[in-house]
């Protein structure tokens, strides 16, 4: 089983989060590979678009989508990105591009952080990421009859 993890910030002039995009990608196939599911279905690829953007929460979307013809299945997650009102290393909230909210009722809404606990822009969306990512590989995901749950 591959990973791929793919970044689509709604940020005008947002940073690269290429070194982030592969850290990442290298935990996940970690914690993955631990699991005797990664053997069962050895030529998907489990696909996670991370949505950035503005807000007060982060969270999963309920549905994921499966396409059997790519062997390919994609879940996606919303990761708010915090204004630099409220912390040192926010984003200016002009450079957020003009885009309707998310209806919070199609996702599962994750617990608030403490933006503190983090130094930078960079750690707070690998962390906040790789959290989301756990906490919807222990939820649970079906491929194929295969339940993918850590």
């Amino acid at each position: 089983m591959k990973i791929k993890l793919i970044f689509s910030p709604s940020i005008i002039d947002f940073p690269n989060l290429y070194k982030e995009r592969q850290s990442l990608e290298i935990c996940i196939t970690k914690v993955l590979n631990e699991h005797h599911f990664v053997n069962q279905l050895p030529d998907w690829t489990l696909q996670f678009t991370i949505i950035l953007g503005k807000g007060n929460w982060n969270g999963i979307y309920k549905k994921g989508t499966t396409t059997s013809s790519l062997l390919q299945r994609n879940n996606s997650l919303y990761i708010s990105i915090p204004f630099d009102k409220q912390i040192d290393w926010g984003i200016p909230e002009k450079k957020f591009a003009p885009r309707p909210e998310l209806d919070k009722n199609k996702f599962n809404i994750l617990p608030a952080t403490d933006l503190n606990l983090y130094k930078s822009l960079n750690d707070y969306i690998f962390e906040e990421s790789y959290s989301a990512i756990i906490s919807l590989l222990m939820s649970g995901i079906k491929i194929k009859n295969v339940n993918i749950k850590i």
